[in-house]
């Protein structure tokens, strides 16, 4: 599933197969599909984005806020 990750406002960082760029405000980031990528926040303020996925796959309505515990779990604990 490809995906368009835009930047509404907040600056971060885009992780995409291990390589890390910076993002800002009016920033666009596409992934291909099988691409492993996280977009975080450079500080304590909020990135806020939207997604555009192709194919759909969350199901109508769908809002997440934040990661599952699992997936921050997984991660470990942040540098």
């Amino acid at each position: 599933m490809d995906r368009l990750f835009y930047v509404v406002d907040g600056e971060g960082w885009a992780t995409l197969a291990g390589s890390s760029y910076p993002i800002e405000k009016g920033h666009a980031v596409c992934v291909s599909a099988n691409v492993e990528h996280n977009l975080t926040s450079s500080d304590d303020e909020t990135l806020k984005l939207f997604t555009v996925y192709s194919p759909t796959q969350h199901p109508a309505g769908l809002e997440q806020t934040d990661k599952p515990e699992s997936v921050m779990a997984a991660a470990g604990p942040a540098a």
